[in-house]
């Protein structure tokens, strides 16, 4: 193939490429941009010539400062930075960079770029499905505080972490009997009620649980067993304060306590067994705390 074909193969490529190509400096000034770059920058040739790399990307991104220091060192870069349009709003782009020199030894760059403003929307897509899914799998439906499997996940790591606490365990006494003279609908409101008030006077560090039907449960860290049991007290008084429909029918709960400071080798489940015996024996008295 002759010279000057090799030239017009080069041209056609160029021309006809669906990624930007500029030819440019490494200072940043711009000789050449092919179609397909005009397209994305939303700019004439001439126009792009004259903005120049400090007129077409973002500045103060630090990905574009690592980059030009990268290919400075290598002669070569990949890197994701931020192109900016006309009007001044940014978008993303997978940019490749390198440095060549021809034969008189004068150094120039091509670089290439494509928009990568979709997959950047099916990303983030992605990301807030996964966490929606992750809250939905952790997170009680009706109350929106964590469900038994998100609360046992955060005791553990309380527990991994060697950390003292306090576990209060409530089950809301005649809870059927609500029920069935207020109907489901209703007892689900008085549900997230109960939740809304116990969560009221927890501390950053402290979390809620709903752990069954009518069960909730509170995982207090670094509180004793004076301060649970305070609180205890404090929870129990709230939730006679919540007005139902009906004047016969009035909120009250059953309390257990324990506190576990790892001088006892016990694992989780024996924990839990051992609130759930103390809530068991208030159970016997209803509207009351007990402490094991």
């Amino acid at each position: 193939m002759k010279k000057s074909s090799y030239h017009q193969f080069y041209q056609f490529m160029i021309e006809n490429s669906l990624d930007g190509i500029l030819l440019t400096s490494p200072s940043g000034a711009i000789h050449h941009a092919n179609p397909a770059a005009c397209r994305m920058l939303e700019r004439s040739e001439e126009e792009i010539i004259q903005a120049g790399r400090h007129g077409l990307l973002k500045q103060d991104d630090p990905n574009l400062i690592q980059a030009l220091q990268e290919r400075k060192a290598t002669g070569e870069v990949i890197a994701e930075l931020q192109f900016l349009k006309p009007d001044g709003t940014l978008y993303p782009a997978l940019v490749s960079s390198a440095i060549f020199k021809t034969a008189t030894n004068e150094e120039w760059t091509v670089t290439v770029f494509r928009d990568i403003s979709k997959l950047k929307e099916v990303e983030a897509t992605l990301e807030k499905e996964k966490q929606e899914s992750t809250y939905l799998a952790t997170h009680d439906f009706i109350t929106n505080i964590f469900n038994r499997r998100g609360f046992i996940e955060n005791l553990e790591k309380v527990m991994n972490n060697k950390i003292p606490f306090s576990i209060i365990l409530c089950d809301l006494d005649h809870f059927k009997h609500l029920n069935d003279v207020l109907g489901h609908l209703e007892g689900d409101k008085v549900l997230k009620i109960v939740a809304k008030k116990l969560a009221i006077f927890l501390k950053n560090e402290q979390f809620i649980g709903r752990f069954g039907g009518d069960e909730f449960i509170v995982c207090l860290p670094e509180t004793s067993p004076e301060e649970t049991y305070a609180l205890a007290k404090q929870l129990l008084n709230a939730l006679t304060t919540i007005i139902l429909d009906s004047p016969n029918l009035q909120v009250t709960a059953s309390f257990g306590i324990y506190y576990h400071d790892y001088t006892k080798n016990l694992n989780l489940d024996t924990i839990l067994s051992t609130v759930d015996e103390a809530m068991y024996q208030a159970k016997k008295t209803r509207n009351t705390i007990k402490m094991l």
